[in-house]
């Protein structure tokens, strides 16, 4: 393959035919209130030549600069087999005729199905879908106000809301349960899900090792993992470090959901002024830049293999160098992000409706618009 390193002459991924709607309605995570009968919104952040000079700034990014790919395995497979090229320090420097390749080749829907094979996501789909968030430590209790740390019991009960409510089409356990093993945390809670909620489960991993007894226990309820990969019953969260890393376990945890053709996001969480630059449209580059590094990776192992991207740039309170979830800019560059994978045909996902607030008061109503 000739590789082109002139930013002027790098070709354009393929674009699918998709209405303005559409670059809305392939965002598919957390909602803080969902009305799924409402038409999906029109806003647009980026379009045009906005978006094109989106796209050559994360090219040049991946060309100029590169990712850092921790594991030795897949770093020098991309300098060997692939036409990648050494860079700077540990970077690898990613060709743009390469990233547009992997580009091509990523489906450009993803479903997921419930435990009886009924279709609950298609994000091809005029309408968006929800899942609840993850990643609380503490939760706040409801029948007694108290703030206390997350149970297994509160990851049973919450998947049970989720399988009778009828806005959510995923179930996630909205936190982290402190009343079991760590190295058990995550299949217990995808056990709890599964076992109390018919509905496509939300997993997180913390390496390679968990993330296999995570999805050969995902295969069992599906009947084998012919059955998983024909319709899937889950999805797998991971992303890339900001900025620009690429870690050991991450590497090794995208092969091996591309070669037993499970989907998962791949999404970086990036904070403005920290670790990437402090405007959006810097942010939203360095971020896509990332999710790309890795679906590279993905799709070089199987083409074609189900995947989406998305991004979480989480503006920080400098105050007390807090993440600010509920700020308008989270917001907005959840958008921007959204507008730009659709350019690619990548379905994407990305926060929505989110509120530091904890109650349902005006702080929550406030930051949920």
């Amino acid at each position: 393959m000739e590789l082109s390193t002139d930013m002027s002459e790098a070709p354009r991924p393929r674009r699918r035919k998709s209405s303005r709607q559409d670059k809305i309605v392939r965002k598919s995570e957390i909602a803080f209130m969902s009305t799924r009968k409402a038409q999906a919104s029109s806003i647009s952040l980026v379009s045009g030549a906005g978006i094109d000079d989106l796209h050559e700034a994360v090219l040049r990014i991946l060309w100029e600069l590169g990712a850092i790919f921790e594991h030795r395995e897949t770093r020098d497979w991309l300098i060997r087999d692939h036409g990648c090229i050494e860079g700077d320090g540990d970077y690898v420097r990613i060709p743009p005729d390469l990233v547009n390749k992997a580009i091509s080749t990523v489906p450009g829907a993803i479903h997921l199905y419930d435990q009886n094979g009924n279709r609950k996501v298609d994000t091809s789909s005029e309408f968006g879908t929800y899942a609840p968030g993850h990643n609380c430590v503490r939760i706040r209790d409801f029948q007694t106000g108290e703030l206390r740390p997350c149970t297994l019991e509160d990851i049973r009960k919450t998947a049970r809301l989720c399988d009778a409510l009828g806005n959510i089409d995923m179930v996630s356990g909205l936190g982290y349960p402190s009343d079991v093993p760590a190295e058990d945390e995550s299949v217990e809670c995808v056990r709890a899900m599964m076992e109390n909620s018919s509905k496509p489960a939300i997993m997180l991993a913390h390496d390679e090792k968990i993330q296999e007894r995570l999805w050969t226990y995902v295969a069992e309820v599906a009947g084998g993992w012919d059955n998983l990969a024909q319709k899937p019953i889950a999805l797998e969260l991971l992303g890339p470090v900001s900025p620009l890393k690429m870690p050991d376990e991450f590497c090794m945890r995208v092969v091996n959901c591309a070669r037993w053709h499970v989907p998962l996001v791949c999404y970086p969480a990036t904070f403005p002024g920290m670790s990437s630059p402090i405007s959006s449209a810097g942010a939203i580059a360095q971020s896509s830049a990332e999710a790309l590094a890795g679906i590279v990776i993905h799709q070089l192992t199987s083409p074609g293999a189900p995947v989406m991207s998305g991004s979480a740039i989480l503006p920080m309170d400098m105050r007390q160098a807090d993440l600010a979830y509920g700020s308008p800019e989270y917001m907005l560059t959840g958008l921007g992000a959204a507008d730009y994978f659709s350019y690619l045909g990548i379905p994407s996902w990305v926060g929505g409706g989110c509120s530091d607030a904890h109650d349902f008061d005006a702080q929550a109503a406030a930051e949920a618009g």
